[in-house]
């Protein structure tokens, strides 16, 4: 089917087309217009270019700024566009803004609820600004939704960990190290939790493993 923003182009244009005026239209990151002006007969070819004026400006400010401000006009080209959201708060997370992760990474699983990446990485910035049982939270749906998926455990642990619930989180350390044994921060993670709880033979056994992989 074609986006929305698509066809109502395309009924603005068979309307302009009556009406004998040249056609086009530009909604920020998709162009159109009529490419078979002047030719003859009773029928044309409507031409979509994704890019447009939005396309013009990528070069300009921060990368992650720009995709920000053209998410809008994504979104009304494809409606659902969960992974430009779920990017945007990637990048967000390296340049260490949590917050507007959160924004961005609350919108992807607004639009996928199912979206077991974007929950992950939307309960590792809840712990970076604190909200630990909001991570928590996401994060026992991540698992439920994908019990393999070791990073989801491991954000879980780090949740836990912050809570005080030092227990479970080395449960769920153990768990992500069960799904990728070469999660090396996982080790250490379970390490200082082993150390938390005086089990010294069990950091020590954590800290090798860490060691090893680096």
């Amino acid at each position: 089917s074609k986006p929305a923003s698509l066809s109502a182009a395309l009924t603005g244009a068979m309307v302009a087309a009556k009406a004998g005026a040249a056609i086009t239209s530009d909604l920020g990151v998709q162009q159109g217009w009529d490419t078979t002006i002047g030719q003859g007969g009773s029928a044309g070819i409507w031409t979509n270019f994704l890019g447009g004026e939005a396309g013009m400006d990528a070069g300009e400010g921060a990368p992650a700024d720009w995709v920000e401000a053209v998410l809008p006009d994504l979104e009304a080209v494809w409606p659902g566009f969960a992974d430009a959201y779920h990017n945007l708060g990637m990048a967000y997370g390296k340049m260490g803004q949590a917050a507007r992760a959160i924004a961005s990474l609350e919108k992807a699983v607004q639009l996928r609820p199912e979206f077991v990446e974007a929950r992950t990485l939307l309960g590792w910035a809840y712990t970076r600004v604190g909200r630990h049982d909001a991570a928590v939270q996401g994060l026992q749906r991540a698992i439920a939704d994908r019990p393999d998926y070791a990073d989801a455990h491991y954000h879980l642990g780090k949740a836990y960990a912050e809570l005080g619930r030092t227990a479970e989180a080395m449960e769920a350390y153990r768990t992500a190290l069960t799904l990728h044994p070469d999660h090396a921060q996982a080790w250490v993670d379970l390490g200082l939790a082993c150390a938390a709880q005086r089990d010294l033979a069990g950091a020590i056994s954590a800290f090798e493993k860490a060691i090893a992989l680096n």
